[in-house]
């Protein structure tokens, strides 16, 4: 998995063994012994799969599934809902989704993104039903608990839907200004009262000042910036969007070529052009931090697709009624092939190493060597290689420490200068990169 992936499947394990507490997360002794880079909510629930079996590979993989699969029907549900004539269509939506590609690295490698991107989209769900007047004190209070719940799962990126109530008054009018003004200052106002109550608790208010301390410092050039151009982020959107917008423009032209075309309602204009908005809302503000990362951009996309699909949704059903019988199940039939050989394909490589396989193979042995839930003195090399410490944190919950004085083991790169100590004596292991000494 991505670094970042790891980092968070291993504090999801200590949380699950133990070790720290949801406001005072635990990554190693001798690195983030407090972590509080991330706010808790999707380590915490994530947590829960590591209590079945602490000692797996796969918790935070079943994770990454569970919340996959439910983000795909949710998005099928809500077409469904917001899309009554076109319900049995609910698998364009789901498709495209699918087809950008960095939802299925995010669900690959585990970042919390893959958890704030359902919170978001159920509370604009919701809003939805609340601008058009349904069951509005229950819509309101499930939408703020979910915007709620994204802001406990990443910060101020989770808050976007915000804006959703000025997106939906610029695209429809179906509400006066008044009513979304109205809307909005609530939405704001509740957000604010649930975490006034939150820092009244001190530890809750020290965990976020740290959180803010380690994210922001220096914004927009914040400590983990990474981008030289704003502008970086928007070309990344419209990389991982050409693939449903090709797919669109292909269905709209074929359409064309066959004299299908047919106007789209006003519902359907309006209604494409609010989900567009909402996009840009959780896309665009990432312009203004030069810390930028593809992987951000994933809370956008199920607005961007059900956008596209609002579009050409129309055109689609006309191309299908069209389409032979006999050629509609050599579809499906390719759909069914294409789908069981993916499986295989996962069966078939399960458990194997996709990346840094020598040196998690070296983080094995040295587990077997030194054993688990141990601290153990590093030179600086060991020490600054982030994957490493990652790896002894996820799969053996070995910690790597500057201060060598009390630990019964010591390990360094193997293009390290020789460990010389007359406390220590080295090991024959069959280690690919590392070097392990015991002390006498």
């Amino acid at each position: 998995m991505f670094l970042d992936g790891v980092f968070y499947a291993a504090i999801a394990r200590n949380l699950a063994m133990g070790m720290g507490s949801w406001w005072d997360l635990h990554y190693s002794f001798g690195m983030f012994d407090h972590f509080h880079q991330q706010p808790p909510l999707m380590i915490w629930l994530q947590s829960f799969f590591f209590r079945i079996n602490s000692n797996s590979i796969y918790p935070e993989r079943i994770y990454c599934i569970a919340v996959g699969l439910l983000m795909l029907f949710i998005l099928g549900f809500f077409w469904k809902t917001l899309n009554p004539d076109d319900k049995n269509c609910f698998w364009l939506p789901q498709l495209l989704f699918l087809s950008v590609p960095t939802i299925s690295w995010g669900l690959r490698n585990n970042v919390i993104e893959n958890t704030m991107i359902i919170f978001d989209f159920l509370s604009v769900m919701f809003m939805i039903s609340l601008f058009e007047k349904n069951n509005v004190l229950i819509n309101f209070l499930l939408a703020i608990v979910f915007l709620f719940a994204a802001s406990l799962t990443k910060g101020f990126p989770g808050l976007f839907p915000l804006a959703a109530p000025a997106c939906y008054w610029i695209s429809t009018r179906n509400i006066s200004i008044k009513r979304m003004a109205l809307i909005s200052v609530s939405l704001i106002a509740s957000i604010f009262l649930l975490y006034f109550i939150l820092m009244m608790n001190p530890s809750i208010r020290k965990s976020f000042q740290d959180y803010l301390t380690s994210r922001l410092t220096g914004f927009p050039h914040t400590p983990y910036a990474n981008a030289t151009n704003r502008f970086w982020i928007l070309s990344r959107l419209f990389i991982e969007m050409s693939l449903p917008v090709t797919i669109g423009l292909i269905i709209v032209l074929a359409a064309q070529r066959k004299n299908l075309l047919a106007s789209l309602s006003p519902h359907q204009k309006s209604m494409s052009l609010f989900f567009f908005l909402v996009g840009s809302s959780a896309s665009i503000p990432l312009m203004t931090s030069f810390e930028q990362r593809g992987f951000y951009l994933i809370t956008s996309i199920p607005y961007f697709i059900i956008s596209i699909s609002i579009i050409v949704i129309p055109f689609l059903k006309i191309l299908l009624s069209r389409v032979k019988a006999v050629k509609a199940s050599i579809f499906q039939i390719g759909i069914g092939l294409f789908l069981i050989s993916g499986i295989a394909f996962t069966l078939l490589n399960a458990g194997k190493a996709g990346r840094d396989q020598d040196q998690l193979q070296d983080v094995y042995i040295l587990r077997s060597i030194i054993g688990s839930n141990q601290i153990v003195g590093a030179s600086s090399s060991a020490l600054n290689d982030w994957a490493l410490q990652a790896y002894l944190v996820r799969y053996a919950n070995i910690s790597l420490t500057s201060n060598n004085d009390s630990s019964n083991f010591f390990v360094q790169k193997k293009s390290d200068a020789a460990f010389i100590s007359s406390s220590y004596e080295s090991l024959d292991a069959p280690l690919k990169s590392m070097q392990v000494y015991k002390r006498k």
